[in-house]
């Protein structure tokens, strides 16, 4: 379950009722890309001087190059046969699997060169009007396994971003916080301020998978991660600070996790489980609760997404189909809707 089988090119939903997927509809391919593997696409939500837009990024398998489509105000522009997205056009070349984050109010790419282990900064350049890479000044190397790379941010003064993932010498849990000042217009530049081991103090733990980065408030952190024992890990932490010591939440598991929060301080996290099933657990904002087995049997790593007080858990079925429950946030989860599929496979 942790490797991903050879799918076909990308499909985009759009559902404009603000509940993210009730109903979901209207389909339309995103066009043809041959993308290098591993490498899962990313994308942004944004204004753009006030006009809607989705931008979307991968990586082509020719010269690994970061790759970029992008729908604009996608309330107006559609034809027949649904959405309009523009031709993937290459922003860089040699690039690694990427993570966007919204530190305010435009995305910001990042990335780890795989010919040197460079963190690369990619932004929107309003002058230009193009996506730009940050040039070298200040460059660093992470050490971390780019496909690991998950990526925090806080908008201030300065946007401060904390990198985390998979030490590249023996896959434990290394953090690094770097700050870019100047701006869009002038340029960014970048300085390492700390690099931070994440290890369990008396172990180091080993990871597999992918970490999971959730931003529980603007500068608070829930990091979730696989042991190589299949077991899940928590680490809590504010983004100026050394993290609190690693976290075990026990279970087994077969898939990356997925998970939402809220304003209460609630965290709700769902993986498959060792015995195919999704496994549901939930922290109340001091304590965590075991793990429940929901009974939906799951191909693949779930996605969660809370919007406007419900939460939505996505999921695949037998036969690549996609299916869907949601629920009251602060509810209990044994409360969702009836399950609903999604009307293409993918």
């Amino acid at each position: 379950m942790w490797q991903d089988e050879e799918r076909e090119p990308a499909l985009h939903c759009f559902a404009n009722d603000g509940l993210g997927f009730e109903p979901c509809t209207t389909w339309s391919n995103v066009p043809h890309a041959t993308l290098e593997t591993p490498s899962k696409p990313a994308v942004a939500a944004w204004s753009e001087n006030g006009t809607s837009r989705v931008d979307a990024f991968a990586i082509s398998a020719e010269k690994r190059s970061l790759i970029h489509s992008f729908e604009k105000d996608v309330s107006l522009v559609s034809n027949d046969e649904g959405y309009l997205w523009g031709n993937w056009t290459t922003v860089t070349q040699d690039a690694g699997p990427l993570f966007v984050c919204m530190p305010g109010d435009e995305p910001h790419v990042h990335f780890i060169r795989p010919s040197n282990g460079q963190l690369r900064h990619v932004y929107w350049d309003p002058n230009g009007t193009k996506w730009t890479e940050r040039d070298g000044q200040n460059s660093f190397t992470l050490n971390i396994k780019p496909e690991t790379l998950v990526v925090g941010c806080i908008a201030g003064g300065d946007l401060r971003f904390d990198a985390y993932g998979y030490d590249t010498s023996d896959n434990t849990m290394v953090q690094r916080q770097y700050v870019v000042s100047g701006s869009a217009e002038s340029g960014y530049v970048g300085t390492l301020e700390s690099s931070i081991s994440m290890a369990n103090v008396d172990t180091k733990i080993k990871f597999i998978g992918e970490p999971l980065l959730l931003q529980t408030s603007s500068d608070l952190y829930d990091l979730f991660t696989i042991g190589e024992n299949k077991t899940m890990y928590h680490n809590r932490y504010r983004s100026i600070g050394a993290p609190k010591e690693t976290q075990s939440l026990e279970g087994s598991f077969v898939s990356n996790p997925a998970a939402v929060s809220g304003s209460s301080g609630n965290i709700e996290v769902v993986a498959v489980g060792s015995n195919g099933h999704l496994k549901y657990g939930k922290f109340d904002g001091s304590n965590w609760g075991g793990w429940e087995d929901m009974g939906i049997n799951a191909n693949g790593a779930p996605f969660m997404r809370s919007v406007q007080g419900k939460i939505f858990l996505v999921y695949e079925v037998e036969n690549r189909e996609i299916e869907y429950i949601s629920w009251e946030f602060g509810k209990r989860w044994q409360d969702h809707s009836e399950p609903i599929k999604l009307e293409e496979k993918i």
